[in-house]
């Protein structure tokens, strides 16, 4: 058993947010995230119409919005240096296949956030005993004008939503990007971690990739 690494995760107290004067995550962030959002709400208003947050009511809607998903999230990531979550086949067919047996349970959260006729984006979580864990999005980032924050916007929303729907966390899962630092204060440790079957061929393969990233350090 060897360490590979170490990272950490987010994630809010949904109870603090529902404690709130507008039970919204809003009043509780930091100022410069708080105008930020406010002024993406105002201007995303302006140019499209009212802010809407909805969700799937059968599987065969959950598809869709999953599908919708994914074409927004290629657009944005396809032909980056770490490509896309879809570049894989396989991908695509197992969240279909745990859509068809997980939706109805309600461990699986799709949700759309519009304003007026335009999709702002969509995220994909999972639910389970109170708590929300974001797994995958996707962002009409051409939605956003100078100064508009599409994606922290489409998060707070779903955080306000869940929110309201009495959930306990909201988790943002593993990765400290700069989106989840100015959403979620309360972090945990992840450890990340190998286990190997004591092989002279594993090994070696071990010792050979320790030696290797040593020498690029």
């Amino acid at each position: 058993l060897r360490q590979s690494r170490l990272d950490v995760g987010r994630f809010l107290d949904l109870h603090r947010v529902r404690a709130t004067a507008n039970s919204s995550c809003i009043g509780i962030l930091a100022p410069r995230v708080r105008t930020r959002l406010r002024h993406t709400i105002g201007a995303v208003e302006r140019r499209f119409g009212p802010i809407a947050v909805s969700e799937p009511a059968t599987v065969r809607e959950a598809r869709s919005f999953f599908s919708e998903l994914k074409d927004l999230h290629i657009k944005r990531w396809r032909g980056q240096p770490y490509g896309d979550a879809f570049i894989t086949p396989f991908f695509e067919r197992f969240h279909h296949e745990l859509i068809d047996r997980c939706f109805a349970d309600g461990f699986i959260q799709l949700a759309r956030v519009s304003a007026g006729p335009r999709t702002l984006g969509l995220l994909y979580n999972f639910v389970y005993q109170g708590r929300v864990s974001f797994y995958q999005s996707g962002i009409d980032y051409a939605a956003a004008d100078r100064g508009d924050s599409i994606g922290l916007l489409v998060h707070a929303l779903l955080i306000d939503h869940n929110a309201r729907q009495g959930q306990a966390i909201y988790d943002m899962l593993a990765g400290d990007a700069q989106y989840k630092r100015a959403l979620a204060g309360l972090t945990t440790p992840l450890w990340w971690g190998e286990l190997q079957a004591e092989r002279r061929m594993l090994r070696a393969a071990g010792l050979v990739t320790t030696g290797f990233q040593a020498l690029r350090t």
